[in-house]
């Protein structure tokens, strides 16, 4: 009977001290998740500011070695952001630069798996497009594109009604994709500038990086802050407010 009694007693002894590391545990994970969301929030906020002249950078068709990370590294100097929609094919071949674009504070954007002309595909090649490119974002560095854009721009009801997430176009394209010109796309981006613009680049081009690597610091200089779709439309009251922005239809 002491005998069993004591291993009652060992027992419970044993059960409040894993029930008081399990209460503890939580409670730290608690206080790391909170505080982690706080950091969160500070780190997105901190490119975005009230009265502050404005300007989202977009890059698609990437990521791609020798271009994408020049990019990123020059945003990083000045404590600037962008967005890149990207290619699912192109993230699975190159999946690091998409988790270092992230850990920057750069938003990712889905640009389908393969490029595909989303006006030429039902409902079902549309969702598969896009959850394919999503699920490589995902499988590359743990978040999932909030938002899209359609390839060539090309977005008709039937690509409205299929997914859910908003899209965006842009409102300034600098042809880089034509005139594959260092020169030509810095002197574009910073005789054209101008407050509240979403601009249309592509970092599958080592000229375009090359023309960012002195723009970024350049436009720093000017007093523009660069910053994601997101923290554009946090500061301007919403996605309505983007320039580009066409509105999802689908429930």
């Amino acid at each position: 009977m002491k005998y069993k009694n004591l291993v009652k007693r060992i027992g419970c002894k044993i059960l409040f001290v894993l029930l008081a590391f399990m209460l503890g545990w939580l409670f730290g994970m608690a206080i790391n998740f909170f505080h982690g969301k706080d950091q969160m929030t500070e780190t997105l906020s901190t490119a975005a500011e009230e009265g502050k002249k404005q300007i989202a950078i977009t890059f698609d068709d990437g990521p791609r070695k020798g271009s994408t990370e020049l990019i990123v590294d020059a945003l990083k100097k000045v404590n600037g952001r962008a967005t890149f929609f990207v290619v699912g094919q192109m993230v699975e071949q190159s999946p690091d630069l998409v988790k270092k674009a992230v850990e920057a504070g750069c938003q990712i954007g889905n640009h389908t798996y393969d490029h595909a002309n989303l006006n030429k595909l039902g409902a079902y090649g549309v969702k598969t497009e896009v959850n394919k490119c999503s699920n490589a974002v995902y499988a590359a560095a743990g978040v999932y594109p909030m938002i899209g854009r359609p390839p060539y721009g090309s977005v008709n009801q039937t690509v409205r009604n299929a997914v859910s997430i908003p899209w965006f176009n842009w409102n300034v394209d600098t042809l880089d994709w034509k005139n594959r010109d260092a020169n030509y796309v810095y002197n574009y981006v910073i005789n054209n500038v101008k407050d509240g613009q979403v601009i249309l680049m592509h970092d599958l081009h080592p000229t375009t990086a090359q023309a960012m690597v002195r723009a970024i610091p350049k436009l720093h200089e000017m007093g523009y802050q660069l910053v994601t779709i997101d923290e554009m439309a946090r500061v301007k009251g919403g996605y309505e407010n983007i320039p580009g922005y066409v509105k999802a239809t689908v429930k």
